[in-house]
């Protein structure tokens, strides 16, 4: 840890053992962004070491490809998903965040073949089939996003976001009354967490 960084924080602490509230000074934003920053760098720096000492550690692979996707380098996000389904081609996480990748580079086609990998190793995984529903909602087609929306709520009920963008989903049909019972829905899922 940097000396500076490792100053700064026992001046936090120090503020938090005295009662002092350092959110009202803006300090705890700046220490939050520096730590954030400084442990995800750090936590890169050991996960690429670890993948040097140990190729075959898919989970590191794929905890590079979520910090890379999380600094929105989605390139280098994919490279390292892609260099986890080397070692482990049947992990349904990594297919279905590789699709996430995709989804926000606007490759809704290669989102939503990953998306459905990640269904095929995983029937039951909800998260992915949300994911699947937000592709063709995107792309318009708003009878397939419900399908897919609705499996995933049928899966996981406490999925607030699905709800929500089934409501959405419903709105974009015109039909107001279907969208606001699933806005309702997704209040009540958001409640129940």
């Amino acid at each position: 840890m940097h000396p500076e960084l490792f100053q700064l924080l026992i001046l936090h602490a120090r503020a938090l053992l005295s009662g002092i509230d350092s959110r009202k000074t803006g300090n705890t934003h700046f220490l939050s962004g520096i730590i954030r920053d400084s442990v995800e760098q750090v936590g890169i720096y050991h996960l690429k070491k670890s993948v040097e000492l140990y190729a075959p550690f898919a989970d590191a692979w794929t905890q590079l490809g979520v910090a890379y996707y999380r600094k929105k380098n989605f390139k280098e996000s994919l490279q390292y998903y892609d260099e986890a389904l080397k070692y482990n081609k049947y992990d349904p996480v990594v297919y279905n965040n590789s699709g996430s990748v995709y989804f926000e580079m606007q490759n809704f086609n290669e989102a939503l073949k990953r998306y459905t990998e990640a269904v095929r190793l995983k029937p039951d995984y909800a998260d992915a089939y949300m994911n699947m529903g937000s592709c063709y909602g995107v792309a318009g087609q708003y009878d397939q996003a419900l399908v897919y929306l609705e499996k995933a709520v049928f899966y996981d009920p406490k999925l607030s976001q699905a709800y929500y963008m089934i409501g959405v989903t419903w709105k974009n049909k015109g039909n107001e009354q279907m969208a606001n019972q699933y806005f309702q829905k997704a209040e009540m899922a958001k409640a129940r967490k």
